[in-house]
């Protein structure tokens, strides 16, 4: 019964709320990984490198290390930069040294627009994690030594999966939680730490499941994204009309 009602208000969670980073439309980003918090990560092609997308671990001014996120559909954003105006999109292809599963293309894919497409999601305080709208296990990763910036295929979440987001201000980009359909559950949705005996620490909601204390964070994202807990463990695919979990029908189609 209790995994009933906690599956309901689950559902309940993330049909009322949608979590997004505060990204202005129009506006450029430079996108810095936790592991090298000087760094950005740019086109490889304006830095010499045969790699499609670079991480410099010394941030410059250029155009080059900024890059525009458009919505394209609900919670999914393509990635472009702003020098060159190219697509950040996921090939499934890895081949030398160099490509890892991304390359820069001129528009979105012709034949999948979601492996163009990446939902970003909160790890913890400022960090996010990038996530293929296609390929739903590969999410954003800077390879240390070789700084090629491409995807892995993960389930534990490392320092260098984990990116946070400036303006040309330097101001850094936090996420923001909204109300739809009429709903403001924010006030369900403060952190608590677990026990490990599966209980809240002011005895809320029990539980007769363990549940791990390593980070006790429970954040709902969009339905796009899918249900998120306990920093990200539990990534689910984006909706696709199969879902148990999908939009409203007059959601906008995926782009073309």
């Amino acid at each position: 019964m209790n995994k009933i009602v906690s599956l309901a208000l689950l559902m309940l969670l993330t049909l009322g709320m949608q979590a997004k980073p505060q990204f202005q439309q129009g506006k450029k980003y430079l996108i810095m990984s936790e592991v090298f918090p000087a760094g950005c990560v740019t086109a490889g092609s304006v830095h010499g490198q045969t790699t499609p997308v670079y991480y410099l671990t010394t941030a410059e001014s250029g155009d080059d290390c900024y890059w525009y996120f458009t919505e394209e559909e609900p919670g999914l954003y393509s990635i472009s930069n702003a020098q060159t105006g190219e697509y950040v999109t996921y090939t499934g292809e890895r081949s030398g040294d160099d490509i890892r599963y991304v390359r820069l293309t001129t528009t979105l894919d012709e034949d999948d627009a979601y492996r163009s497409l990446w939902s970003i999601s909160v790890f913890s305080g400022n960090y996010f994690i990038i996530r293929n709208a296609s390929a739903t296990s590969h999410i954003w990763d800077v390879r240390a030594g070789s700084y090629v910036v491409g995807t892995y295929e993960s389930t534990n979440v490392t320092n260098n999966q984990r990116f946070a987001f400036y303006d040309e201000g330097g101001n850094l980009v936090a996420d923001v939680t909204e109300s739809v359909s009429g709903y403001d559950v924010s006030s369900w949705l403060i952190p608590k730490p677990i026990r490990p005996s599966g209980t809240t620490t002011d005895g809320a909601w029990p539980r007769t499941e363990t549940i791990p204390t390593a980070n006790p964070t429970f954040r709902i994202p969009s339905w796009r994204i899918g249900i998120r807990a306990l920093g990200d463990r539990f990534p689910t695919a984006p909706c696709r009309r199969r879902s148990t979990i999908c939009p409203p029908a007059n959601t906008p189609s995926r782009p073309t």
